[in-house]
């Protein structure tokens, strides 16, 4: 006893008091997020430093180590539904083939741009290099249209098929679906899908085409679907009743435009934000809820901005760290003919719309 008491002694006059040594931060105690600001009007806020946020998990403060402006370029993939129940109505259809219209007027003036179109697979896929325009999405949704078989569709793993896309994910990466939310044929699970996303630093952006009135549980569900993948990866989403236009779609130039304007500074979202570096107050051995706002100078909640944010932290530590995108679960599929043509209008838009102004606040006055 008197040996070990004096090894003790000895132990401490050499390393001191252990709890004057200096905390030393693990490995899952710094961890990087995005995040973008947008004031009531939907336009990103700009010109914020780490001063500006705040953030809490478990009741803790979160140190925010520093507030980078992100303005990328980016990576953004386009996910098109061309399942029956999008193309069954004019209105629908149509909706589908202007919001892809106008994503391709400004998405490959500010990074990559690639593409699936899918139902129950994946019908049409184009890479990052290969050249993209409006005409070319056109052309390509008028030839996968005569392949669809069924109703039915598999959203989530058509997500997936996205995200192989990036290969090696990074944050500020981004997978923007059009659809109106159904599935119903999907081997991945919506909390499979999203602790994916997440891992990944994958932000989900949607424009969910709804039906009023609509019955049918698979669609009620895949829009709450859509909405929760893009709240949890720190994403947005529009919601849309494109069946009010039915054939006068391209007429109702007020709702229309109005429509188009939300979906645009939706977008721009995609392409602004921060780049945050923050230190946990604990150890996060699962992924844990975390609160992040915008303060105003006595540190109370800025209520007229509005901060998108992965709302769960510390999924890279307790799902791993990111690596390659997930195996593809569909193959490219032999075209077949369609015997029904489904009732979709295949106009193409009206030159006098024209582009939509991505890079300056839209305003129904351009129109």
């Amino acid at each position: 006893p008197m040996r070990l008491l004096t090894l003790g002694l000895a132990a401490f006059l050499l390393l001191g008091d252990p709890q004057a040594l200096p905390a030393q931060d693990t490995p899952c105690s710094i961890q990087t997020v995005f995040a973008s600001v947008l004031e009531e009007g939907g336009s990103p806020v700009s010109g914020l430093t780490a001063a500006n946020f705040r953030a809490k998990i478990r009741g803790k403060t979160v140190e925010i180590l520093s507030a980078e402006s992100d303005t990328g370029p980016r990576r953004m993939v386009l996910a098109v539904d061309l399942s029956g129940s999008t193309t069954s109505s004019p209105g629908m259809g149509v909706a589908v083939q202007v919001l892809a219209s106008d994503f391709y007027h400004f998405a490959p003036q500010h990074g990559q741009v690639a593409q699936v179109i899918f139902s129950t697979e994946v019908l049409v896929r184009q890479h990052f290099n290969d050249p993209r325009s409006p005409q070319d999405f056109s052309r390509e949704w008028n030839e996968a249209r005569q392949r669809v078989q069924s109703r039915k569709t598999a959203l989530y793993d058509a997500i997936r098929e996205a995200l192989a896309e990036f290969h090696s994910p990074r944050q500020g990466d981004v997978i923007y679906v059009i659809s109106d939310g159904g599935d119903n044929f999907s081997k991945t699970s919506l909390q499979e899908l999203r602790d994916t996303l997440m891992t990944a630093k994958v932000r989900l952006f949607a424009s969910i085409l709804e039906k009023k009135n609509s019955r049918i549980v698979e669609e009620l569900a895949g829009a709450s679907g859509l909405i929760d993948l893009a709240k949890a990866t720190g994403g947005d989403f529009v919601c849309l009743f494109p069946e009010e236009y039915v054939q006068d779609y391209w007429n109702s130039a007020e709702v229309h435009v109005s429509d188009r304007l939300t979906v645009a500074r939706m977008c721009r979202e995609m392409l602004v934000g921060y780049n945050l570096s923050i230190k946990l107050p604990l150890s996060v051995r699962k992924p844990q809820n975390w609160k992040l706002w915008v303060a105003t100078e006595n540190g109370a909640l800025k209520r007229n901005f509005r901060v998108h944010y992965p709302l769960y932290i510390g999924l890279q530590t307790a799902l791993g760290t990111p690596g390659p995108a997930p195996t593809l679960l569909f193959s490219r599929v032999t075209p077949k003919q369609n015997k029904q043509s489904g009732g979709m209008s295949t106009r193409t838009p009206p030159a006098a719309l024209g582009p939509l102004p991505y890079n300056s606040e839209p305003s129904l006055a351009d129109y």
